[in-house]
């Protein structure tokens, strides 16, 4: 098992992208510069071994056919996987650094299904759990590498992120009714994860404010601060780059944006029907199945990339723009003259979607 190592790109092409991305906060690009350097840097045919929070991260950033490009050709949980054996496969496992996939790496290690292991961890790990990989690698000696990637965050856009907390609500709500063993010290604990590891990502120590009346905010507050400047300075120490300010605001003393209506494309997406990692659901009876899950996803829609903050009417007026040049060029031929013709003519006809 050898050391672990910071993240390097494999290239000159690859570490200029990387520069520029954190040149420019751009938090998709980093994130994608990560996981091109774990699929890129292993020769052959590979697994990608995700748990729950990083099956989130990587799916907003690469498809399966992507992936396929880069000769991934076998995904899986580490939590629930096939028990089968892959020794053609080479094992890239991309996971948080938790008490739990330490556990069920050892086993993996005891009993190897794969041809090797790449372990490429999320946040900082801890000596003890290096220990315990090591002397579990000790038999077989199948780990090849393991390298901390600071990507414990799901990116939705480029500047606009998310950490992803399975009990946030008992943030908002402290009485709310919450799996056995969840607590607010747990919720504040995985942001003050998250946090962390954006700040890694982005090579950026921050300056912490928070608000005084909000215990929740104060207890985050205290998690960072104690992290980058108490147990691990040197770590978060880079030198003469400017240090953004974080602001930790309660959402329970926001009694103003629950009452808005929101107008704008994006916003009336989520409002109405929800975006949940770049993917819309649409439950309606009327659309067909396979219409029913969308990706809103700006990198690849070029129509939502240029109007998510345009409002209704223009959104309208750009939607009949496109079914009418369409419509114009289409064989079968129809006059559209409102909304539900309009959606008609956008279901009946699967073209309309590559050419918006």
């Amino acid at each position: 098992m050898q050391p672990r190592s910071s993240p390097t790109m494999p290239d000159r092409h690859a570490d200029k992208e990387r520069s520029e991305a954190l040149a420019q906060m751009h938090l998709i690009n980093i994130l994608r510069a990560y996981m091109l350097h774990m699929v890129g840097e292993v020769p052959g045919y590979k697994a990608l071994v995700l748990d729950q929070d990083t099956m989130r991260i990587s799916s907003t950033q690469f498809g399966r056919t992507e992936l396929a490009e880069h000769n991934v050709v076998h995904i899986e949980r580490l939590d629930s996987n096939d028990g089968k054996e892959h020794l053609e496969l080479k094992a890239i496992c991309f996971v948080r650094p938790t008490r739990e996939n330490v556990t069920l790496l050892k086993r993996e290690l005891r009993q190897p299904r794969y041809q090797s292991y790449h372990l490429y961890f999320t946040n900082l790990v801890s000596q003890m759990h290096l220990q315990d990989l090591a002397e579990a690698d000790a038999a077989k000696e199948q780990v090849q590498q393991v390298q901390e990637f600071y990507g414990d965050f799901v990116a939705l856009d480029v500047h606009h992120f998310m950490v992803p907390v399975p009990t946030n609500e008992v943030l908002i709500n402290p009485k709310a009714a919450l799996p056995l063993g969840a607590s607010e010290f747990e919720a504040v604990d995985r942001l003050v994860q998250g946090l962390s590891a954006l700040f890694l990502a982005l090579r950026r120590r921050p300056v912490i404010r928070y608000q005084r009346s909000s215990d929740a905010a104060k207890r985050l507050a205290e998690g960072l601060h104690s992290l980058t400047y108490k147990q691990q300075p040197g770590v978060f120490d880079f030198g003469s780059r400017s240090s953004p300010v974080v602001l930790l605001l309660d959402r329970c003393d926001d009694p103003v944006t629950p009452l808005l209506m929101q107008w704008t494309y994006q916003a009336m997406i989520h409002e109405l029907v929800g975006i949940r990692d770049n993917t819309a659901v649409l439950t309606s009876a009327k659309v067909p199945e396979q219409y029913r899950e969308v990706v809103v996803d700006p990198a690849s829609d070029e129509f939502y990339r240029s109007h998510k903050f345009a409002n209704y009417g223009e959104v309208g007026l750009s939607v009949k723009e496109l079914v009418d040049k369409f419509s114009s060029q289409s064989a079968a031929h129809k006059q559209v003259s409102s909304l539900e013709g309009m959606r008609r003519f956008i279901l009946e006809h699967s073209d309309f979607s590559r050419v918006q």
